[in-house]
């Protein structure tokens, strides 16, 4: 009972967390640097993404990083359209690619989209510690943009790190069971 009234009260004063970068933000380099720096998670750069990791590093890196990658999406997707939360008020139908994003608010698929490929990386590539770090802290600033671009409630981007980080752990689990390759 307790956790669910602190839920209640988090999610009640969750909107105090909300930027709005046309409101807030008057200096335009920073805002642009913002949403640019947000699409880091989005879908579409990362595929493009790992089709070049997949040219420079093959075809079972690319297949084992893609299935894992849309593993998660589909998740990711299947909880946004079941929550189907709304959006922050401030939140602006734009995107710097220029495609429009109508899909609901928890979990936040760039966030989960950074945290997965962070994930994936981190392991494929058996990166150490200070290039782990780097690629989670890449991950989190997408997360944290997210809020400050008015698209994300703090829960979203929590909840798509948490999802993200649990997807691509169980996806990668699933490929290597699957077919039992371990990797070069």
């Amino acid at each position: 009972m307790i956790p669910l009234k602190l839920f209640q009260k988090l999610k009640n004063k969750e909107e105090n967390l909300i930027y709005d970068l046309e409101k807030d933000f008057k200096n335009n380099t920073f805002r642009l640097a913002l949403k640019l720096y947000s699409e880091i998670g989005s879908s579409i750069l990362l595929l493009v993404a790992i089709g070049i990791l997949g040219i420079i590093y093959g075809f079972q890196i690319f297949i084992l990083i893609l299935l894992v990658y849309l593993f998660q999406l589909v998740l990711i997707e299947t909880i946004k359209y079941v929550f189907n939360r709304a959006r922050p008020k401030t939140y602006k139908n734009d995107s710097i690619l220029g495609f429009r994003m109508t899909s609901g608010s928890f979990p936040s698929g760039h966030t989960s989209n950074a945290f997965t490929m962070a994930f994936l990386l981190a392991n494929v590539f058996k990166t150490d510690i200070y290039t782990t770090s780097m690629l989670f802290i890449i991950a989190g600033v997408v997360g944290i943009t997210r809020i400050f671009l008015g698209k994300h409630f703090l829960v979203d981007v929590v909840g798509g790190a948490i999802l993200g980080l649990v997807f691509s752990t169980v996806g990668l689990a699933l490929y290597v069971a699957g077919y039992g390759i371990l990797f070069q």
